[in-house]
């Protein structure tokens, strides 16, 4: 299979038994939602957020994500901290995105070629990852009794059509006033 014909949730075979497997990586960053001072359990965290996002059904991921997916790091003195600052920062990775293939062969109707196949399954890819970043990003969580909101953000390095918009202003602007 080329390279161009190759959706972007499927896994690229490299030789001597390499592959590029295609994930998903959001960055978190966690804040107190009430006045609490209670200390912050990062595992407990962890087994929130991955059952909101099994229990969500308009998130449509079909799988588990595996506990070692989730990287939570708390600041330190969590008691000195100002309110509004964040009380940990963290990483989701979704590496399964086998049921995406699934569910566009499912729903899409018979298209041209293997480009315009791909294209449309790529078309779909981004606006599935856009509105589950949306989805994720501002949610609410209670751990017995503490409420924590949770912001989520691409991570800049995944979203090539980003950084290739950002590197065209660059070279179109940035040498200006020079």
């Amino acid at each position: 299979m080329s390279f161009n014909s190759l959706p972007p949730t499927q896994t690229l075979e490299i030789s001597n038994d390499l592959s590029l497997i295609p994930r998903i990586s959001l960055l978190l960053t966690i804040h107190r939602s009430d006045l609490s001072v209670k200390p912050f359990d990062e595992w407990q965290f962890k087994h929130s957020l991955i059952n909101f996002l099994k229990n969500k059904t308009s998130l449509s991921i079909s799988h588990t994500i595996p506990e070692d997916d989730i990287n939570i790091h708390t600041y330190k003195d969590l008691k000195k901290r100002k309110r509004d600052e964040p009380v940990a920062t963290g990483t989701l990775y979704i590496r399964d995105l086998e049921f995406l293939n699934e569910k566009t062969k499912r729903d899409m109707l018979v298209v041209g070629g293997d480009e315009e196949e791909v294209g449309v399954v790529e078309k779909r890819f981004l606006e599935w990852r856009k509105g589950f970043v949306e989805k994720v990003d501002g949610i609410n969580l209670n751990l017995e009794g503490v409420k924590f909101r949770l912001n989520a953000v691409l991570n800049a390095n995944d979203d090539f059509d980003g950084l290739k918009k950002s590197w065209e202003e660059f070279y179109a602007f940035g040498n200006r006033g020079e």
